[in-house]
């Protein structure tokens, strides 16, 4: 045998002229295999047919100049396969959206349609359609309208998840016995109210009672045209004791407003929004007030609001309230961004962080003190002993499988405690890994006993006390194997 050393160029480049056609197949070949193997991540469980799915939160409107959108390259399938599409939206104007595949051939071959509600709040929809004969790799929304493209007489369509789910089903009768998708969406409600009676404490600037038939509180809308430079507010929600219990209402919630603050950030109607993240039990009594600590030599003067959407204001209302309401089913409250999908050969729960202050509202439980931080975009407790808080993970059927997946923000050395419960009473540690100078990473994987639908989560924080700074998750994410029943 020849030693590789005496083999000629010119030998080589007539072997490779020889066998040129089985090289090409080889490079195609790896690349394949490097593609799916070392780019493409792998799902937390075994890849099946039915978790093939692209998913992403993004941000299109429609408006009058651009009625349609093309997705273009997010149908990977092949003629006869079940896909499940999953949006959610949400419609200044009720409309209908007419959703079609469209080819590089300028084929369009109609799916569906979606009828979109006016609503401030995103709502899910979702088609489940067969992919038909052709070569179809976009899906395409145009926005039905009465006259000619660009005369649309409404805009304001907003779609926040497209998530495209391929399905282990091969008929239309089985894509029909699908259970339909559970979406944990939040509702929005804003109450207004008119100025109470005389209030004898000349430092409250209004003060409203309610009885809560909704799960949290998001902000309080006042309107002042008078921009306070001088002296600090308090912000402030309590439950009020009962009429024979003789006890002082309870402090729910406190927020200080620095000079400057109150009176800052109006709309242009003079509208200004004061947040106040809070959870309600409902049906308790709280009352909500906003006073001066004494320092303000001028009393704010509130006007009556103006331009709220949806909303019949007169001269009597002065504030207004807005308040959330969790998606229920089995009398349990689906958190926001939760899902549980059927695709066919399994069912899965899934959740997620979104940055957004629903995860404040997703809580079940906090101890010391917890916050949104809206420059982090994530839940904030302060470094202090006993300061945590807690998830409720209700996946509505009993699971299988439930994994979650954690990460510290920040590098402090196991700075975070996380726990789990399955009955918010006996706690158990999740295992962590922490490199140096690198968060903490938590992994959680548990079986079913065949009847637990329900886990608690809990992060504490487990450091030292330090008077600034804070602690929490930047990542977080479940994922559940349900039993089909």
């Amino acid at each position: 045998m020849n030693n590789i050393q005496n083999v000629s160029w010119e030998q080589i480049a007539e072997w490779a002229r020889r066998y040129s056609q089985y090289i090409l197949v080889g490079v195609i070949f790896a690349v394949f295999v490097f593609y799916n193997i070392v780019i493409t991540p792998q799902s937390p469980f075994k890849k099946s047919k039915s978790s093939n799915r692209s998913a992403g939160r993004i941000a299109w409107d429609i408006t009058t100049e651009k009625p349609e959108k093309i997705f273009t390259g997010v149908l990977q399938g092949r003629s006869g396969d079940w896909y499940r599409l999953g949006v959610s939206t949400r419609a200044s104007y009720s409309v209908r959206i007419d959703v079609s595949l469209y080819s590089v051939f300028n084929d369009d071959v109609a799916i569906g349609f979606l009828d979109i509600p006016e609503s401030a709040d995103f709502q899910y929809h979702e088609i489940l359609f067969q992919i038909p004969t052709g070569t179809f790799s976009d899906i395409r929304f145009v926005l039905r309208g009465e006259g000619a493209p660009g005369l649309w007489s409404y805009t304001g369509v907003k779609l926040s998840e497209f998530a495209l789910s391929r399905l282990n089903v091969s008929s239309k009768f089985e894509a029909d016995r699908l259970m339909p998708t559970l979406a944990g969406n939040t509702e929005h409600i804003m109450k207004t109210f008119a100025a109470g009676k005389q209030i004898s404490d000349s430092r409250v600037i209004f003060e409203n009672s309610f009885t809560a038939d909704a799960d949290f509180i998001e902000n309080i809308r006042v309107n002042t045209n008078e921009k306070s430079r001088q002296g600090s507010y308090v912000l402030e929600l309590r439950e009020k004791a009962g009429a024979d219990s003789g006890n002082q209402d309870i402090s729910i919630k406190r927020i200080i407003l620095e000079p400057g603050e109150f009176g800052s950030d109006q709309d242009e109607w003079g509208n200004q929004s004061l947040t106040l993240p809070a959870l309600l039990e409902r049906g308790k009594e709280y009352t909500v007030s906003l006073k001066n600590t004494g320092g303000v030599s001028v009393k704010p003067i509130l006007s009556p609001l103006e331009g709220l959407q949806g909303e019949a204001l007169d001269d009597t209302n002065i504030t207004a309230i807005v308040f959330g309401r969790y998606a229920y089913t089995d009398d349990s409250a689906l958190l926001s961004g939760a899902k549980v999908e059927d695709f066919g050969g399994e069912i899965l729960y899934s959740y997620s962080l979104s940055g957004e202050e629903n995860d404040f509202f997703d809580l079940f439980d906090t101890e010391g003190s917890v916050r949104f931080d809206t420059k982090e975009k994530m839940i904030a407790g302060k470094q202090k002993g006993r300061t945590s808080f807690t998830y409720r993970f209700f996946t509505v059927r009993p699971f299988e499988k439930f994994m979650l997946a954690a990460r510290q923000a920040g590098d402090n050395e196991k700075e975070v405690k996380l726990e789990y419960s399955f009955d918010n009473a006996f706690w158990r540690e999740v295992p962590s890994t922490q490199e140096k100078n690198e968060p903490q990473i938590f992994s959680l994987t548990l079986s079913g006993n065949g009847n637990q639908n329900i886990v608690y989560i809990r992060a504490s924080y487990n450091g030292e006390d330090k008077k600034t700074g804070s602690f929490g998750l930047d990542q977080l994410s479940v994922r559940a194997k349900l039993i089909r029943k």
